[in-house]
């Protein structure tokens, strides 16, 4: 619209031209002078407008969270004496393969000499690789018959936006392995007694066995075996014949986001953990105690959910699973082929097992959910935007 009334200014200014140079009329040619001279101020001004700014951005973190506010303040200054007016800031935000997003505001009026703090709309932070910038200023005349777009920073930042892990404190919360204090006793002693010894000089006197040494006449320590360190596979589905609809409200998102919270929350209880997956390539990250949690996070970020292998396959092809203590699958294919592996390996309840199995919103009961009803597998469903800390309430086996 901007350039219509552009050429519209022009086409006008020549027409009178042309009809007082064929009529010699002087009232048509002042006529002629205005409409360009308006023309021609009215380019100026919008040239006046673009020069002399600056930006500052506000500092960005490296990584984000999904669903935090990206931090899009930046400072702006005028660095001339002319007065700007109408000024449109415009920044871009990518995220992965969707469409930019353009983040405007409108600056009415900046002083010369004036700075200004800019804070433009909230937008929520998507996971995946994200870019953002270039930011640019675009000015305009009073009038709106030209505009001059200047870029102030021409930086393109790139962050990773983690998939949001939310608490569990319903999983694994009780139990042999359920608090914070029962770690660390079992990490200082073991749980397991293996039998009686004398005294030696720099044992621990706590474990001292009275009766024993009331009987024996001789200082007697009771000794532990220190249990072998629990360890756990988060099986992760990313076939992408699997996953259905798209952004926090897809399936995709949704098992990401069960797949860190378990994770971390098996760390936080003491389990040597690994994520076990197959996207573009094999997937596998080691989740310890003490270890930072930020690799295996960076790794969920960038998954596309583009896998071309089945979950099954992917489970048959890890023998070590048959012997694992805990195995977590999370999926939103609640399909016979999982459930059959399932029952076959885990149904009996030698060991533990759990789906977090991903369904649309009134979605029937799938029949992975079906066949597994009354074995030793436990199912928990949940739908985009349900409250994982709250559903997420298994116990160990046989107590969900």
């Amino acid at each position: 619209m901007r350039k219509r009334k552009t050429w519209y200014l022009a086409l006008s200014s020549l027409c009178f031209y042309v009809v007082a140079a064929a009529n010699d009329r002087p009232a048509l040619y002042a006529i002629f002078g205005l409409t360009a001279s308006l023309w021609l101020v009215s380019r100026v001004q919008a040239q006046l407008g673009a020069i002399g700014l600056r930006a500052r951005r506000a500092a960005l973190p490296a990584r984000l969270t999904a669903g935090d506010a990206w931090p899009l303040d930046y400072t702006l200054r005028n660095l001339g004496a002319w007065a700007k007016a109408n000024l449109e800031l415009v920044d871009q935000v990518n995220h992965g393969r969707q469409p930019s997003i353009r983040r405007q505001v409108l600056v009415r009026r900046l002083a010369g000499g004036q700075t200004l703090a800019v804070t433009p709309p909230r937008l929520l932070a998507q996971r995946g690789r994200a870019r953002l910038g270039p930011l640019t200023a675009t000015a305009s005349d009073p009038l709106g018959l030209f505009e001059l777009t200047r870029v102030l920073d021409r930086s393109v930042r790139e962050v990773l936006v983690h998939p949001r892990a939310v608490p569990l404190p319903h999983f694994y919360g009780d139990g042999a392995w359920g608090g914070q204090a029962t770690q660390a006793a079992r990490a200082s002693q073991g749980l397991d007694f293996r039998g009686l010894r004398d005294y030696a000089p720099g044992d621990d006197l706590r474990h001292l066995d009275w009766k024993a040494t009331a009987r024996t006449t001789r200082l007697q320590i009771r000794e532990y075996d220190r249990p072998a360190a629990q360890t756990a596979t988060v099986a992760l589905d990313l076939a992408a014949t699997t996953h259905w609809g798209s952004g926090p409200q897809g399936s995709l998102e949704t098992c990401l986001s069960a797949a860190a919270s378990v994770l971390l929350r098996l760390q936080q209880l003491g389990f040597r953990s690994r994520l076990l997956a197959h996207d573009q390539g094999p997937l596998q990250e080691v989740l310890a105690p003490g270890q930072s949690s930020w690799p295996l996070l960076d790794t969920l970020a960038q998954a596309d959910g583009a896998g071309t292998v089945a979950l099954v396959d992917l489970l048959e092809g890890q023998p070590e699973l048959v012997d694992e203590r805990l195995l977590v699958v999370v999926t939103a294919a609640g399909d016979g082929p999982l459930a059959a592996w399932l029952g076959r390996h885990r149904g009996a309840g030698r060991l533990e097992a759990l789906v977090v199995l991903v369904t649309p919103p009134g979605s029937a009961p799938a029949e992975l959910a079906r066949t597994l009803a009354g074995s030793a597998v436990g199912v928990v469903a949940v739908r985009p935007g349900d409250d994982l800390g709250a559903l997420l309430r298994y116990h160990g086996k046989g107590r969900r």
